[in-house]
């Protein structure tokens, strides 16, 4: 076929980019023609001997790798206006390690986030990748727009001669952040060169070889506190896994109490504690009344001997609190002598809260593993309860001071800005180094190990470990409020004083979808439904939380599970 004298066969002429030359190549195809083939003709049109066997091709424009080579560019979608670029698909990346180790690493950008996570695992001899993710590290400018508010960055295209100069290649969409940083983990469905990693500098060129300047870090993408150093159990493991485990444990003959077992008592826990229910416009008055811990129920009676005439029906308990669902919060001041617990009762207004307050350290842990123990759903007569004791006892040794430093403050160079924060260094001032020798004086004489692992235990201790936080607004409501996001619930949280208003756990959870086109989220409980709108974050983030902490959950114990990425990708990609 002939148009103004000149043969019309089809073709077009197709432009590709060479990142390692910094040079552009237009070539003449069909749209029949293949990738492989492309790649081919474009190797031969270089005429340059080297290796080109990692290369492949990467669409920035659709956020594409084109490695089907069996494919055609009719198949792909790619027309005469595209720009491809013809780049390496393995690029060194330097990556900081939950212990701040800095390593270039070699990872390939053409799978997916959450396959190269698991390949990097798999070079470092890091167990359980699902466990972790890549994170971009936060700037500090970052932290004060929000997301709706956050300026979009500038695309900055120059031209030398006609010739593109190599840009960034991984940053290709605009970075989010939300209240705590949730946000800038790393989408795990999506290409890893789709990455928002950023350049820790303002060159858009890389010369030949050399490696990639950004930084990510590598952590707990969904922190699962099964395989937690402090000897307690998995949250997540609803009563028939715990009921499970202890038959396990029992037949395998490791039980704690080598005695003989007497199924047919309960354990049950009694002591003398003071309790205060806060109120508006109310002093701190503790009363003090007889404790009673059973089978998930915590009773109130105003004296021991009215306990011991319960069977009496005038004497019922002050209060009864089932303790399965509650969040409990510790209240300890050592300085101070002072032990409490703090508990947030679901109701139907809300949370109702009770401080209870313990006499001594030894009463304050058994009473404290007791509750957190019963809030997951299990009794007194669980196998943990004793190793939670211990736990909640050696975090308490590691907090309290030591008799006198070992090393005279005059004769350190201390900047307490490094080691605390700056609120806390005006509050303190002058004591702030001797606190710091103080800590340091519990852990001198340990080994390097067991000083991380305590490290880890007291992190894994705090209240809010575990909880990322995102700013929603819920259906019906015209201000905003916190949803906090943890390994086994989520929370219904107050925007400014952070108080917890709700708290649905993930075993009564029904389904949870997401309505792409107006960015809310449903989730379907037992006791209803509840509907929200992320604005701190994209939904897709929350929905991946969620899918996340649901695949940990349905892990088993055994060592040579395969990693099923199919449902994980079910679980926390959702359906675009």
């Amino acid at each position: 076929m002939y148009s103004d004298g000149h043969e019309v066969d089809g073709s077009w002429v197709l432009r590709v980019y060479v990142t390692d030359l910094q040079v552009e190549r237009s070539l003449r195809v069909k749209g029949e023609l293949h990738i492989g083939g492309v790649m081919l003709r474009l190797v031969e049109d270089l005429d340059i001997a080297m290796d080109w066997s990692d290369h492949a091709l990467w669409w920035p424009a659709r956020n594409h790798w084109l490695t089907r080579t069996r494919s055609t560019l009719d198949q792909c979608g790619v027309a005469a206006d595209a720009l491809l670029h013809f780049t390496p698909m393995h690029k060194i990346l330097r990556v900081q390690l939950p212990d701040m180790r800095c390593l270039d690493c070699r990872v390939d950008f053409s799978v997916k986030t959450f396959n190269a996570v698991i390949n990097l695992c798999k070079e470092l001899g890091i167990r359980h990748p699902e466990e972790l993710s890549l994170c971009k590290p936060l700037e500090p400018t970052h932290l004060k727009y929000n997301l709706k508010d956050l300026p979009a960055k500038k695309k900055i295209e120059s031209h030398n001669n006609d010739h593109w100069t190599s840009p960034d290649t991984n940053t290709f969409i605009s970075v989010t952040q939300n209240t705590k940083g949730s946000n800038s983990s790393l989408d795990q469905s999506s290409p890893f060169m789709c990455a928002p990693v950023t350049l820790n500098n303002k060159n858009h060129s890389t010369p030949i070889g050399s490696p990639i300047p950004m930084q990510v870090n590598l952590q707990a993408g969904v922190p699962q506190p099964r395989y937690n150093m402090n000897g307690s159990s998995s949250s997540v493991e609803d009563d028939i896994d715990a009921a499970l485990t202890d038959l396990q444990v029992s037949l395998e003959g490791n039980t704690i109490n080598n005695g003989p077992s007497d199924i047919t008592q309960v354990p049950e826990l009694c002591d003398y504690l003071r309790v205060f229910k806060p109120k508006r416009f109310t002093l701190k008055a503790y009363k003090r009344y007889w404790f009673t811990c059973r089978d998930l129920h915590l009773k109130l009676y105003k004296s021991r001997e009215e306990f011991a005439q319960k069977s009496n029906n005038s004497n019922a308990p002050v209060y009864t609190i089932n303790l399965r669902g509650c969040e409990v919060t510790p209240d300890v001041n050592l300085s101070q002598g002072r032990y409490g617990i703090r508990l947030e009762v679901p109701s139907a207004d809300g949370m109702t809260e009770m401080w209870i307050r313990c006499d001594t350290e030894r009463q304050y842990a058994k009473w404290m593993a007791a509750c957190r123990l019963a809030a997951k759903g299990r009794s007194l007569a669980d196998s943990s309860y004793e190793s939670e004791v211990e736990s909640i006892t050696a975090f308490l040794q590691l907090q309290r001071p030591a008799q006198a430093p070992a090393i005279n403050p005059n004769s350190l160079n201390i900047i307490p800005e490094d080691y605390v924060a700056p609120r806390f260094a005006k509050k303190l001032r002058g004591k702030v180094v001797q606190r710091i020798l103080e800590a340091h004086a519990n852990v001198k004489d340990l080994p390097l190990v067991d000083a991380k692992l305590n490290y880890i235990k007291a992190w894994q201790s705090l209240p809010e470990y575990g909880i990322s936080l995102f700013v929603v607004r819920f259906t019906g409501k015209n201000k905003d409020e916190l949803l906090g996001i943890a390994n086994n619930r989520l929370m219904r949280m107050d925007l400014h004083s952070g108080d917890h208003l709700k708290t649905w756990r993930y075993n009564t959870m029904k389904a949870w979808n997401v309505n792409w086109e107006v960015k809310h989220m449903m989730i379907q409980f037992e006791e209803g439904n509840i509907i929200f709108e992320c604005q701190s974050a994209d939904c897709k983030v929350v929905h991946e939380f969620i899918g996340g902490y649901i695949f940990l959950s349905m892990r088993s114990k055994e060592a040579s599970q395969t990693l099923n990425e199919d449902m994980f990708h079910k679980l926390t990609g959702g359906w675009v």
